[in-house]
């Protein structure tokens, strides 16, 4: 998360996103074996045509997303995934995973009752952010680290 101390660093920070200046790296546990160790979807989003409190890539009024991935790990029933959204729709990643039969693991909402009860959280963690600093114009680069149950399960 970015907080701008500012009016004038908002601005900047605003713009940068919109510039798609910033870079996000996120690191998500999906159900299943990637079969690609690396690659991007490129799938529309929209409001879900019925449930309208939900993304989908069948929607009436598609705006391009785009999102890159590779994979970290394999585990027996996953697969660690580093993220890149290049567009930053409202659940993005959420959403393109589970259209491309992925889901990300604990996601009630997107990704099957059934197996999100199996863990308690959603498995997708905002890990690494490197954007211009709005005022000095110095590059900052920051990691947060994984949740002790997110690494438990990489690491078992």
């Amino acid at each position: 998360m970015l907080v701008a101390r500012s009016q004038r660093a908002y601005i900047e920070l605003k713009r940068q996103f919109k510039a798609r200046e910033v870079e996000k790296v996120y690191l998500a546990l999906v159900w299943g074996h990637v079969p690609s160790e690396e690659g991007k979807i490129d799938w529309a989003l929209g409001r879900h045509p019925l449930h309208r409190q939900r993304i989908s890539v069948r929607t009436k009024k598609p705006k391009s997303a785009l999102t890159l991935y590779s994979v970290k790990k394999t585990l027996p029933d996953s697969t660690l995934l580093e993220v890149k959204p290049v567009t930053g729709r409202t659940h993005q990643i959420r959403v393109h995973f589970a259209a491309a039969g992925h889901p990300v693991v604990g996601d009630t909402r997107y990704g099957g009752k059934d197996k999100a009860r199996r863990r308690q959280r959603l498995y997708l963690h905002a890990w690494h952010i490197v954007f211009t600093h709005p005022v000095s114009k110095t590059l900052l680069e920051f990691y947060a680290p994984l949740p002790p149950e997110f690494q438990d399960i990489i690491h078992s």
